[in-house]
């Protein structure tokens, strides 16, 4: 029998060859084995650890990378006290050879996880230098790896913010729509009104408005029922000579004494030297205006039949603007202007201008309900109140009055019913229903007080003249026998008809 000791082949490569021992029991290649696999399980550890800080962003570098390598590895290199290196045996250890092939089993799975570990023949001697020397290039190149990746990355970035700022800029700019084929046979646009053409347009839409409307056919229809008054305007009065040629004079000598001198106003060149003689009549002192144009009997008599026309006219418009301002429509209005006009018993009253001259009692009745924002169809709406509307409603009232009391005073006592009237409804129904508000509105408040007092005060003025020709002259009151005189006279001189 052969006495030299098996000798034991291994296979691993961090073991030379030019050291590899006779002869390794079966405990020595175990621990051998066991250190091995240790040693590359904390390779592995560490090598994990140090990507995950590079992944962080970290920039301090490790401070030792070198693979830790066990001592316990170098009973399997060091050929122990035993004898020197001798001839390979050919009959190796069985039980060897099986720890040996497992202990390559578990290199091939390390050798496969990580390229960036040394190799096992590195591991030993004189590869431990190379080892130390690559790591911490392969560190640097890392880093550089990653900072080059962190520019591409902010640079990807930016160009996708600049992708999304043109998509933006795309979206805000609309695209233009397609032409229409058939534009081309579509009217031109309209232009823009020029200075002259928006003038134009207002003065259109002034006459073709409701009210011009009303004004012309009023106008209208004044000449033609009045014809032919205008005919022959300088030369001819209408009805009769009388009470016409007597209110021509009056117009005339207002408007002539208030450019002359006002203070003689009552004070007239008829019945001289009686004092207040203006007064003897209704004095139609509201058409004074129309007095200071013209001088002369002429004009006179053509300022005449111009007034007797126009007041006609007022007077339709008047009760047209009343009725329109009640609710009733067009064509209603129409026919009740025309019936407050030319009713027979206006007719008859052709010759007494001041009896004529009543248009504007319905239109500042009108004036007064739109001012109010009262109607019959609707009642009261606080919100169609308008203090300058019945302010010039109290104006048109003043002005009525100073044609004279023939029909002024009628109409004063009618006023003063109707605000009555208003006023005791409205405190009725706050105090009814005092937690409903009714407000009444400050403006129009003052306009009524404003323009009622304005009213009292024009009446008044003019009553205190009348009163003072009254006491003057007290054969000038009219008694119930002179009425019933003047009644025996009048139906003596009418013709008697045939009785049956």
């Amino acid at each position: 029998m052969s006495t030299e000791q098996p000798q034991v082949v291994s296979d691993d490569p961090t073991v030379p060859e030019s050291s590899t021992p006779t002869a390794v029991d079966d405990s020595k290649t175990a621990e051998t084995a066991k250190a091995t696999e240790t040693a590359k399980t904390a390779k592995v550890a560490e090598t994990a650890k140090v990507g995950e800080s590079r992944e962080a962003g970290a920039d301090t570098k490790p401070a030792d990378e070198t693979p830790a390598r066990s001592d316990a590895a170098s009973p399997a290199a060091d050929p122990g006290p035993g004898p020197g290196p001798g001839p390979a045996s050919v009959d190796a250890d069985p039980a060897a050879t099986d720890v040996t092939a497992r202990a390559e089993a578990k290199d091939a799975p390390a050798a496969d996880e990580g390229r960036d570990t040394p190799s096992g023949k590195e591991a030993e001697g004189g590869g431990d230098a190379k080892t130390e020397a690559e790591e911490p290039k392969t560190d640097e190149a890392k880093t550089d790896e990653a900072k080059n990746g962190e520019t591409k990355t902010s640079e990807t970035k930016s160009g996708e913010t600049k992708a999304d700022d043109t998509k933006i800029d795309e979206v805000k700019v609309p695209e233009e729509p397609p032409r229409d084929p058939f534009e081309a046979f579509s009217p031109e646009p309209e232009r823009a009104p020029t200075r002259l053409g928006r003038v134009g347009r207002a003065v259109g839409h002034f006459l073709i408005h409701e009210w011009t409307l009303a004004s012309l056919g009023s106008v209208v229809l004044a000449v033609l029922m009045t014809w032919p008054t205008l005919r022959y305007p300088l030369h001819t009065l209408p009805q009769d000579f009388h009470d016409p040629a007597l209110q021509a004079w009056q117009m005339a000598w207002s408007g002539h004494i208030l450019l002359s001198d006002p203070s003689q106003l009552w004070n007239s060149n008829t019945f001289f030297p009686e004092r207040l003689s203006f007064a003897f009549s209704d004095t139609l002192l509201g058409y004074a205006p129309a007095g200071m144009i013209g001088d002369g009997p002429a004009a006179a008599i053509l300022r005449y039949n111009i007034i007797f026309v126009l007041a006609h006219a007022l007077a339709t418009l008047g009760a047209y603007a009343l009725v329109r301002q009640l609710g009733a429509g067009r064509t209603g209005a129409i026919v009740a202007g025309a019936a407050y006009t030319y009713a027979p018993w206006m007719l008859a009253q052709a010759g007494h201008l001041h009896i004529v001259s009543n248009g504007g009692i319905p239109l500042a009745l009108a004036m007064l309900a739109r001012g109010h924002g009262w109607s019959l169809t609707h009642g009261f709406r606080p919100e169609r109140r308008h203090a300058g509307w019945a302010f010039a409603g109290w104006l048109v009232a003043a002005w009525q009055i100073t044609l004279g009391f023939g029909i002024g005073l009628v109409f004063a006592y009618v006023l003063g019913i109707i605000a009555v009237v208003t006023i005791a409804l409205r405190v009725g129904r706050r105090v009814r229903d005092w937690r409903v508000p009714r407000p009444w509105g400050a403006r129009l408040v003052i306009a009524d007080l404003v323009g009622g007092l304005i009213f009292a005060a024009t009446g008044l003025l003019l009553a205190l003249v009348y009163f003072e020709v009254a006491y003057q002259h007290p054969e000038a009151t009219r008694r119930v026998e002179d009425l019933e005189a003047y009644s025996r006279r009048r139906a003596a001189s009418s013709p008697r008809r045939p009785s049956h």
